[in-house]
């Protein structure tokens, strides 16, 4: 049976763009995990008209509702006044609340319980109280006809707990979900209008339980399945024979059949081979190395990186030619051959990639203009260069998507060469 749910995020500070809402990403991840489908996110002020109306409209959609923020103790926390309001009921004290309340404060070394503490411990009288282990203001369960609004406190530590260890067990034990399915390919060297047009005939016949979405970056397109069903097997089975059908289609694409960050996708690339990688970074600062160790394991092939950010450490530490430079310039498809050889050198793994080129907003020392980069990927024998230009972005979005692209660009020269 299919299940959907809907998420409300309360606070004028996502509004006003003061905080992203990562609260939402996390809470539809493990919704998705347990077969159940986010139907819409909303983001409401704190203003108690805009929560009862919120409320109301996501019921009338879904019959789960998790709703995070406005349980805290200041005057700007109403969501529990708005919830009383909509279900016709008093707030009540908790004592068991209350009891958590007085427990986090000893732990934490205060001594006396304010009046705003002690009416954290106020619940909707209609309400089921889910004690937060981590902070002041409970999880709230609250069954409305037939359905199901959760309350979470919006700090995301105690979110997260409170999601893993609580929540998405009951609602594992509430409701029959269906089974979701999804595996992502990564293809690259073909624009996405391009690769559309090339796959119109073959997806224009996917069963009708399969979806396909296009999510396309700078330097590649993932492609995304999705499958819902009874059985997850079936679903596995049927995503595994279009995939090979697509390989048909598209194969010379394709560069890797895997789930995840591209990140996951390098450190499976490099188990595979038995190899080792090191980082030559300027204009990205060190961001590739931190793509890299963000992956659980990656020490069994990431070795190290050097942040050669200036002309010197790049001819001290990575033994680059002051006459290159003076030749080519900083920001060349030469120099940052040699950055990456350079890293081979000092760092001893089996391959290295390098990057070079002007993130902004000023043009580089040599006079390159801004978005321009190098990026060169090597074993110390075989090499694979690629320029990019990026006018357009800003410094931030400069560095992730070059660093993106490079580690791309490593997937495309391990599968390219015998290694």
């Amino acid at each position: 049976m299919k299940v959907t749910a809907s998420l409300v995020t309360i606070g004028d500070e996502l509004l006003i763009g003061q905080i992203v809402d990562t609260n939402s990403a996390y809470i539809a991840k493990a919704l998705n995990r347990i077969g159940v489908e986010v139907q819409e996110i909303l983001s409401v002020k704190d203003e108690q008209a805009s929560i009862i109306e919120a409320i109301e409209r996501s019921l009338s959609f879904s019959p789960i509702v998790i709703m995070t923020g406005g349980l805290g103790p200041t005057k700007d926390d109403i969501t529990k006044a708005a919830l009383c309001e909509y279900l016709h009921c008093d707030l009540v004290q908790e004592p068991s609340v209350l009891e958590n309340i007085k427990h986090l404060f000893v732990q934490r070394g205060y001594k006396e319980l304010n009046n705003l503490n002690q009416d954290q411990a106020l619940v909707p009288q209609k309400s089921m109280v889910i004690q937060n282990k981590l902070g002041t203001a409970p999880c709230l369960w609250t069954e409305v006809e037939g359905k199901v609004l959760i309350n979470l406190p919006g700090v995301p530590f105690e979110m997260k707990q409170l999601i893993d260890h609580e929540i998405i067990p009951r609602l594992k034990q509430t409701y029959q979900q269906s089974a979701i399915v999804h595996h992502d390919l990564l293809v690259s060297g073909i624009p996405e209008s391009d690769l559309a047009i090339l796959l119109e005939d073959w997806e224009n016949n996917l069963p009708d339980f399969i979806h396909l979405a296009y999510l396309p970056n700078r330097a590649s397109i993932d492609l995304r399945f999705s499958a819902v069903g009874e059985h997850r097997e079936e679903l596995i089975k049927a995503i595994e024979e279009q995939i090979g059908l697509f390989k048909q289609v598209a194969g010379q694409y394709l560069v890797a059949e895997n789930s995840g960050s591209i990140a996951q996708i390098v450190g499976e690339v490099l188990n595979q081979k038995d190899l080792t990688i090191a980082t030559a970074e300027s204009c990205t600062g060190g961001h590739i190395a931190h793509l890299l160790t963000s992956v659980s394991g990656s020490s069994a092939y990431f070795k190290g990186s050097v942040v050669a950010y200036t002309a010197d450490v790049k001819e001290k530490v990575l033994n680059v030619s002051p006459a290159l430079i003076e030749e080519k310039t900083v920001v060349s498809r030469e120099v940052a051959e040699q950055m990456a050889i350079g890293a081979i050198a000092v760092l001893g793994t089996s391959i290295a990639v390098s990057t070079t080129g002007v993130a902004g907003p000023n043009k580089g020392e040599d006079g390159k203009d801004i978005g321009t980069v190098w990026v060169a990927v090597t074993n110390g024998q075989q090499m694979l260069s690629k320029t990019y230009f990026y006018p357009y972005l800003d410094r931030e979005d400069f560095i992730k998507i070059v660093s993106q692209n490079a580690l791309g660009l490593v997937v495309e020269f391990v599968k390219s060469h015998s290694l």
